[in-house]
């Protein structure tokens, strides 16, 4: 099962109290922490990684609160996508 990342809005960076937004990089081959924060929609959710917030289409339904560990692969345009 797989969840393809096609952001919908801009990341959402969270700032620290310094001020400091984090900075999120996907690289392929790793595992990234996920958690949904709202569904939007049968197959869109909202999802935090690494304190930030991304809107992302998703082939499996998700709920909200969801803790998910997600493997990054590259997509042959480019893009990300990530494997549950």
């Amino acid at each position: 099962m797989a969840i393809s990342i096609n952001s919908v809005l801009p990341v959402l960076a969270a700032q620290e109290a310094g001020g400091v937004a984090h900075e999120l990089v996907l690289q392929s081959g790793s595992v990234v922490n996920a958690k949904v924060l709202k569904v939007l929609s049968a197959d869109l959710v909202r999802i935090a990684i690494a304190g930030l917030s991304v809107d992302v289409s998703t082939e499996v339904p998700l709920q909200q609160g969801q803790n998910l560990q997600l493997a990054v692969t590259q997509t042959k345009d480019g893009g990300v996508r990530l494997a549950m």
